[in-house]
């Protein structure tokens, strides 16, 4: 049975589909594991990559398929090479700005992009420290304590300079290093009452992981969102995220209080007399010296 436009298009829609499902599937397991694909707003990139690959290629298909058509093997090539241009260029950009390193830096964890890396050198890491290129691989940048390594950081900070966390030469083992920094774990009750929502949340993880209590928490700073970070202080393994945003603290203000009005200030001016020519200016103040 020969081939119709119908059947070419719904030929090259699953063959795109499985593509773009494979690449995603790399991303998302990968790359880009939870909750890095969501604070770092991947999905907007796969989103786009979907929209031409998956719907707008197998369409062209569909509008340009007719048997015998002398063009056809030339149109279907340029609608291949649309597609696949599409394709590399999201996966180039994906790749490029996957997480390479998870730096825990004081009291927070940073994300240090793949692009950042190229600006470092990477042999200044301690060799006993194991991480990969493909998915993030957490590394603990330690505070110098030397004051003039310290001086020297916050002046290059200061001048738009790297810190702490891009500072491969103050990276720790992450699992022997983290626990001395346990005491600045956040606190679930506060995090439950810092904002309106934040209670609903804490409830759904407590329900969720019972011995909550043995978990360290941290915020994770991300491209897209801020997230709350978890991990198990027997182990010091990540865990879970909680999706709040851990800066968000709602603020309280003071009622209004009436401004107090200085009769003896106010007594010190007078309205301007008749030969003044800023007479008819309501309220300009005139000094009666």
């Amino acid at each position: 049975m020969a081939m119709n436009r119908y059947k070419a298009s719904a030929t090259h829609f699953t063959i795109s589909a499985m593509v773009i499902a494979v690449f995603f599937a790399i991303v998302f397991f990968v790359w880009y594991p939870m909750p890095y694909f969501y604070i770092e707003g991947t999905l907007d990139v796969i989103i786009v990559l979907v929209g031409v690959d998956v719907v707008l290629g197998p369409l062209l298909t569909l509008i340009v398929f007719k048997p015998n058509k002398p063009s056809l093997k030339f149109d279907l090539s340029v609608i291949a090479l649309i597609q696949i241009s599409a394709l590399l260029y999201g996966a180039n950009t994906i790749y490029s700005e996957r997480p390479y390193f998870v730096a825990f830096a004081v009291d927070r964890f940073i994300i240090v992009h793949a692009t950042d890396v190229k600006k470092m050198d990477l042999s200044l890491i301690n060799p006993k420290i194991n991480y990969h290129q493909l998915g993030p691989s957490y590394v603990y940048a330690e505070n110098p304590t030397d004051p003039a390594v310290k001086s020297k950081i916050l002046e290059g900070v200061l001048a738009g300079g790297p810190d702490i966390d891009h500072q491969p030469e103050l990276y720790r083992d992450f699992k022997t290093s983290i626990p001395q920094s346990f005491s600045r774990s956040l606190e679930l009750d506060k995090l439950a009452k810092q904002y309106p929502g934040n209670q609903t949340i804490i409830d759904a993880f407590r329900k969720k992981h019972p011995n909550a209590e043995s978990f360290a928490l941290y915020p994770l700073a991300g491209k897209h969102s801020d997230v709350v970070l978890v991990l198990d202080k027997t182990n010091a393994e990540i865990i879970d995220y909680i999706d709040i945003n851990p800066w968000n603290v709602l603020k309280q203000t003071a009622p209004h209080q009436p401004e107090q009005v200085d009769l003896e200030e106010m007594l010190k001016f007078k309205a301007p007399d008749e030969n003044s020519p800023l007479k008819g200016l309501p309220g300009a103040p005139f000094s009666n010296d």
